[in-house]
């Protein structure tokens, strides 16, 4: 697992599960689900980088998710 991911590849990986960028606060990068009843799914940025270990959580929760 890299040390950290782009955060253009969190972006298409939402993308590709029907989940779209909401709104930025700080940060952090707000997701929703267009349509659902979903919680949003926050995800932190660092100098347009994403933690590797938040990087693998978000992989699963979107694999799970089908």
């Amino acid at each position: 697992m890299p040390d950290q991911v782009p955060f253009s590849e969190i972006l298409s990986l939402f993308e590709s599960h029907g989940w779209k960028l909401k709104r930025t606060y700080g940060d952090h990068r707000i997701f929703g689900k267009p349509g659902s009843d979903d919680l949003p799914y926050w995800v932190e940025v660092q100098g347009k980088k994403v933690d590797g270990y938040n990087a693998e959580t978000i992989k699963k929760f979107l694999e799970q998710g089908e």
